[in-house]
């Protein structure tokens, strides 16, 4: 595995699927530790696409609208993001006016036999899509990824109508995709507990139950903040400042949304007492967002949510990915001799 990406990926191979042709390959999933299982990947990679916003999209969505196509193999998925919650984030139109926008509009083809899909996309995800009213049913992009065998590896071809592509700059890409989902399977290898929707005291959170049976509270608590304070101190360029014994300070720049960087910071704030835990996201010097965790006992449980910058809480899929990551990797860390 290279460059810290959940497996690697090699540009410009050939073809295995469409002889004569270059593609994007990948290392073998064989030999990842763990190792990852191809119907586990097809699997959760449908899963994703079924319903592709990631947490910093949250904040921004309007709606998510699925379409079968004749069977949950074959379906198109379109990603609305809200006019007005864009202004907000100082992405709007630009006009005045609340205009949403079509993020992501993607037909999705699954064949199990073969262990392949084919993404069709409508509207451009590298520009952040297209505005509503802009859009059409026009193929731009195509990538079919196929597993294939002996050992088992990813095969991505990539075209714009008649024209493949499988450079670095592709690759790159690619592994925003890989990184997710190769990651998100492994990671299931190895849960032990299990991050759901719900509510607690009627206000909706993502929860993790079931804690107790696999770790101590204050243990817990400790490797928790640990792994978040150690993930923040990893982004490249990032100067982390301890503030005092419970806040720490990570100033690095950020992507937004649309794909640009901007100066941000992440404050984060921790009270073992208590139990709670928030990390306030800076874009030049403005909070956009601020994730919050609390850890209940008796039994031992921990809720999480986040704050908009228009102050909506939310609670959503992608949180539930994520936590779910964190969460055992902090169980991992608390229960090893090397944590």
């Amino acid at each position: 595995m290279g460059g810290g990406h959940s497996v690697e990926l090699f540009p410009d191979k050939d073809s295995e699927t469409k002889p004569g042709h270059k593609c994007v390959m990948s290392a073998s999933l064989d030999a990842l530790k763990p190792p990852v299982p191809p119907d586990d990947l097809i699997d959760e990679m449908v899963e994703w696409f079924e319903r592709p916003v990631d947490v910093t999209g949250e904040a921004m969505l309007k709606s998510v609208t699925l379409t079968e196509n004749g069977g949950m193999d074959d379906f198109t998925v379109k990603v609305i993001f809200d006019g007005s919650k864009l202004q907000a984030y100082g992405m709007g139109k630009g006009d005045g006016s609340d205009t949403d926008r079509v993020r992501r509009w993607k037909r999705v083809i699954v064949d199990r036999a073969k262990r392949s899909l084919i993404l069709i996309d409508y509207v451009p995800e590298a520009k952040f899509g297209v505005w509503v009213g802009e859009e059409e049913e026009k193929e731009l992009f195509r990538v079919t990824m196929t597993i294939l065998e002996k050992p088992h590896r990813l095969e991505f071809l990539c075209q714009a109508q008649d024209q493949f592509m499988a450079g670095e700059f592709i690759t790159n890409a690619l592994y925003g995709l890989t990184d997710n989902i190769v990651g998100r399977v492994q990671a299931l290898s190895k849960s032990v507990v299990k991050a759901v929707m719900g509510e607690v005291d009627g206000k909706v959170a993502v929860v993790v139950k079931g804690l107790e049976e696999h770790v101590d509270e204050s243990q817990f608590f400790e490797k928790f903040v640990g792994l978040l304070r150690s993930r923040l101190e990893s982004i490249p360029g990032a100067n982390l400042e301890d503030v005092d014994d419970n806040t720490f300070t990570v100033e690095a720049e950020r992507p937004r949304a649309d794909g640009s960087m901007v100066p941000g910071k992440h404050i984060v704030k921790h009270d073992a007492d208590s139990g709670e835990i928030s990390h306030a996201v800076e874009d030049d010097g403005v909070i956009v967002n601020t994730s919050f965790w609390k850890l209940h006992g008796s039994p031992l449980m921990l809720e999480a949510w986040h704050v908009t910058k228009t102050g909506e809480r939310i609670a959503t899929k992608s949180l539930a990915r994520n936590l779910q990551t964190h969460v055992n990797d902090a169980i991992e860390k608390a229960n090893s001799w090397f944590g």
